[in-house]
């Protein structure tokens, strides 16, 4: 997707590239066809235009490649790519590829003014001093540059703003529990050298001494947290109550959880009760449950009191918790159970995660954690210690990437459209200068003059508008799975690019438009 924005980038800066060129052939057109008239050679004049567009070109190219080099490192702090998986750096076929078009779109329109000089004749080409059908031809080619310009414009500025829109959604979804004001830190007792009858002793000594902070409201210690990229998926064996299907799937997501853990995190309790300081090892198994679970093997009744297997041990449900989202935000939360951590004597317990629920800042308290365990024993590692809310920010680090990169893509094609739209219709004026002078003479006002200029780019942009418009429906049709809460033909997203479009191209028409308004006729009819 990224190389199909980058792609359409580069065809607006060859469009520009173009357009300028071939405004600048139509400028140069009597002086080509001067020099063909005093004995220069076509030859000759190949060569001098070759040199000019090839010097041009490789200037353009080597400042092109200085500025990559820190563009792509300015890239990484802008858009915090410090922890990303993608890491952007200078790629020689990229390079080579880019570099190939930058000589080719320089050189082939560069060499536009001898082509067309070939083609017309000498004494009318005088004459006329660059205007007549050669002029309309060029014309119609940099208005086709500008409206394709525009198109792609168009169809950016939607993507950009549908994945905005789609991670505001995401940022905005509930997730079943409360992300705010909470810590978490990452603990390894066996790399201290505990074994797994001696963790349970161990997680209760810290949690008294979490809850003896000044500013913890709550602390609870769980195998791992909401969002966290972790997961433990196995199959129920049997629910007591329940007949299974022939090859029903019986899968469930484990999570191991301590006291409290549910009020920690904010996670509401539906029926029955929450795992305590009780469950211990010596106790008879408990678990929870979600309400995703409830509704798979109890839709009629309480599941409170019932027995479920998992692994080679029978647990009794003691409480239901509300739906979390543990795996991912874009999906339904799935049957889940959280089993008591301090009964727990295998593998599984010796690596959790302290979650502590703080008054203020969780960040502040991030220290005090990490003395708190040191105070216990100083072999135990603490690592990852973060708040809950960046954790779940990172979690949607794929489409905030992905919003980013397009929104700035996006501003670059809707600039490099402005300058080209502004450029080509500078030109026309200055080149027009001699008929607007012409109009006014004859009683035309300055408001007639800015309406027929301003036609001009509106017709381009509702042109562009008519293009754009399908062109950005099936583009955000092809994204529609990356997408979350609204649909490829989402109104709103379409409406703010359209008018977002708009402005910026209405701006960058008015300013010559506007100066035209300015022209002296007794300048302009001197002129003529």
């Amino acid at each position: 997707m990224l190389l199909a924005v980058v792609a359409m980038v580069l065809l607006i800066a060859c469009a520009n590239v173009g357009n300028l060129l071939i405004t600048r052939a139509a400028a140069r057109r009597t002086e080509i066809s001067l020099r063909l008239t005093l004995g220069a050679s076509r030859g000759r004049l190949l060569r001098q235009l070759l040199t000019e567009g090839l010097l041009l070109a490789s200037l353009g190219a080597g400042l092109g490649v200085l500025i990559s080099y820190w563009g792509t490192q300015g890239l990484v702090a802008l858009l915090n790519l410090g922890n990303s998986p993608m890491q952007p750096h200078l790629n020689p076929l990229v390079l080579t590829f880019t570099l190939s078009i930058t000589l080719f779109t320089g050189l082939f329109f560069g060499l536009a003014p001898a082509l067309e000089a070939g083609k017309s004749d000498l004494v009318t080409a005088l004459k006329a001093g660059g205007r007549g059908a050669t002029k309309q031809r060029k014309f119609a080619i940099t208005h086709g540059l500008i409206l394709a310009q525009i198109t792609i414009s168009l169809v950016l500025l939607v993507g950009a703003t549908l994945f905005s829109r789609s991670l505001l959604n995401l940022e905005h979804e509930p997730l079943g529990f409360d992300q705010n004001n909470v810590l978490i830190a990452n603990i390894n007792p066996r790399i201290a050298g505990y074994k797994p009858t001696e963790v349970a002793a161990l997680y209760r000594r810290l949690l008294v001494r979490l809850y003896a902070l000044p500013g913890v409201e709550g602390a609870t210690i769980a195998r791992f947290s909401p969002l966290s990229g972790h997961l433990s998926v196995g199959e129920v064996h049997a629910v007591e109550g329940y007949s299974a299907r022939r090859d029903e799937s019986m899968s469930v997501s484990d999570v191991l959880v301590g006291p409290d853990y549910s009020r920690t995190l904010g996670i509401p309790v539906l029926l029955g009760r929450e795992i305590n300081l009780r469950d211990t090892e010596g106790s008879p198994s408990v678990a929870m449950v979600n309400e995703a679970f409830v509704r798979h093997y109890f839709p009629a009744e309480s599941p409170i009191g019932h027995r479920f297997e998992y692994g080679d041990q029978g647990y009794e449900i003691v409480g239901v918790l509300k739906n979390a989202l543990f795996e991912d935000a874009k999906l339904k939360a799935r049957d889940m159970i959280f089993r008591a951590l301090l009964q727990d004597q295998t593998q599984e317990a010796m690596t959790a995660e302290l979650e502590l629920r703080t008054i203020g800042d969780p960040g502040a308290m991030a220290s005090q954690v990490r003395k708190a365990v040191s105070e216990e024993d100083s072999k135990i590692p603490v690592t990852g210690v973060q708040s809950l809310r960046d954790q779940v920010g990172e979690s949607f680090s794929e489409e905030r990437l992905a919003a980013q990169l397009v929104s700035l893509f996006g501003a670059i094609a809707l600039f490099l459209a402005c300058i080209g739209l502004y450029g080509v219709t500078a030109q026309a004026v200055a080149r027009r200068t001699n008929e607007i002078g012409v109009r006014m003479a004859l009683g035309a006002g300055g408001r007639d003059i800015l309406g027929m200029i301003l036609r001009e780019t509106g017709l381009l942009l509702g042109g562009g508008l008519l293009l754009g418009l399908p062109l950005s429906y099936v583009a955000s049709r092809a994204i529609s799975s990356q997408l979350f809460g609204l649909g490829p033909g989402d109104i709103f997203s379409f409406t703010v690019a359209v008018a977002a479009l708009a402005v910026v191209m209405v701006l960058a028409g008015f300013l010559p438009a506007r100066r035209a308004t300015r022209v002296d006729p007794v300048v302009a009819l001197r002129y003529e």
